[in-house]
C-alpha cells in the first residue's frame, strides 16, 4: 500500500504500540522465549492470574490448550504475567505494561488464593534480624557473580557458588515462610549448582521447587511439568532409598499430564515412554 509521507510517523507509532500490547513471546519446549509474533486469535484472549488455558507453539502456529475443565460458553483466559509473583507485583506489571487493573479471583484473594498469596511473602519469627538480610543478599549476589564468571563450569567455582547459596538458604529457611518467593528463587539457584556437583542435596532442592510451583500454578502448567521432569530424572539417576519407585510413578503421571498440556505427539511423551521401557527391569 502507499503511505502518505506526512502520516508515516503517526502510522508506525500506532502500529508499534499495538504490537507492544498484542505480541507474544514464542517459547520453545523449555519455555524459553526464542522470538516474538502476532497471532490475532490468541490476542483476543483476556488475562487471568489463574489461567484456564496456555499457549504453545508448533512451527509458525500458536496453539491454545485448556489446562482445566471448561464449560461450553465459558471464557478462556491465559496469563499475561509471571504467575509466581505475589499480587502486588503482578498488578503493577499489568498496569504498567497493559494499562489495566487485574480483578481476577486470585488478585481479589478469593477462596484458596487468600492463603496462597499470603504465603508468597510470609515470614517466620518476625522476619530478618540485624544484618541477616544484607548477608543473604550479599551471598546470593556473590553466587551469581561466580556463576557468571565460571563459563567452563569449573567444579571448584561451582562449589564456591553452592556454598554461598547454602549460606543464604540457612538464613532464609529460618526467617522466610516455606513458600516465600525469595526462598524459592534461591532454591532454584541452589538446584542448578547442585546438579553440576551431583550433590546429595540435589533431590531435596528439586522437591522444594516442585512443591512451590505446585502450590501457585495449575498442575498442568508447563512450569510445573518442566520442574517435575527434572525431579523425576533425578530420582531415576539417584536410584536409592525408593527413588526409583518415585521416579517411575512420576514419569507415568508426567505422560498423562503432557498429553493435556502439549498434546499426544509431543516429544516429552516419546522421551518418557522410552525411559519407562528402558528402566522396567532396573
Amino acid at each position: 500500500f502507499r503511505l502518505d509521507p506526512d502520516g508515516a510517523i503517526p502510522f508506525f507509532e500506532s502500529l508499534l504500540c499495538r504490537f507492544r500490547c498484542n505480541n507474544f513471546g514464542i517459547q520453545n519446549a523449555l519455555q524459553t522465549v526464542i522470538g516474538h509474533g502476532v497471532f490475532p486469535i490468541g490476542a483476543i484472549l483476556n488475562h487471568a492470574c489463574d489461567p484456564n488455558c496456555i499457549l504453545i507453539y508448533s512451527g509458525n502456529m500458536q496453539v491454545i490448550r485448556t489446562i482445566s475443565s471448561v464449560k461450553e460458553g465459558e471464557e478462556l483466559f491465559h496469563s499475561y504475567t509471571d504467575i509466581c509473583q505475589p499480587t502486588f507485583v503482578r498488578k503493577e506489571h499489568l498496569q504498567m505494561a497493559y494499562g489495566f487493573e487485574c480483578l481476577c479471583n486470585r488478585c481479589r484473594g478469593e477462596g484458596r488464593w487468600e492463603g496462597i498469596e499470603h504465603s508468597l511473602t510470609s515470614t517466620l519469627q518476625g522476619g530478618f534480624e540485624g544484618n541477616e538480610k544484607m548477608l543473604v543478599e550479599r551471598a546470593i549476589q556473590t553466587a551469581k557473580q561466580i556463576s557468571a564468571d565460571n563459563l567452563d563450569d569449573d567444579i571448584e567455582n561451582v562449589r564456591r557458588e553452592y556454598d554461598c547459596l547454602r549460606t543464604a538458604l540457612s538464613i532464609q529457611n529460618k526467617r522466610l515462610g516455606p513458600f516465600h518467593l525469595e526462598r524459592y528463587k534461591t532454591e532454584c539457584l541452589a538446584l542448578c549448582a547442585a546438579m553440576l556437583l551431583n550433590g546429595g542435596e540435589v533431590i531435596e532442592h528439586a522437591e522444594k521447587t516442585v512443591k512451590f510451583l505446585g502450590r501457585v500454578c495449575n498442575k498442568y502448567h508447563p512450569l510445573v511439568l518442566l520442574q517435575e521432569m527434572t525431579l523425576a530424572e533425578l530420582y531415576i539417576a539417584n536410584a536409592t532409598n525408593g527413588n526409583m519407585s518415585k521416579g517411575r510413578k512420576m514419569i507415568k503421571q508426567l505422560i498423562e499430564k503432557c498429553e493435556i498440556s502439549f498434546g499426544k505427539e509431543c516429544e516429552y511423551i516419546i522421551h518418557y515412554r522410552q525411559m519407562l521401557f528402558s528402566i522396567r527391569y532396573w
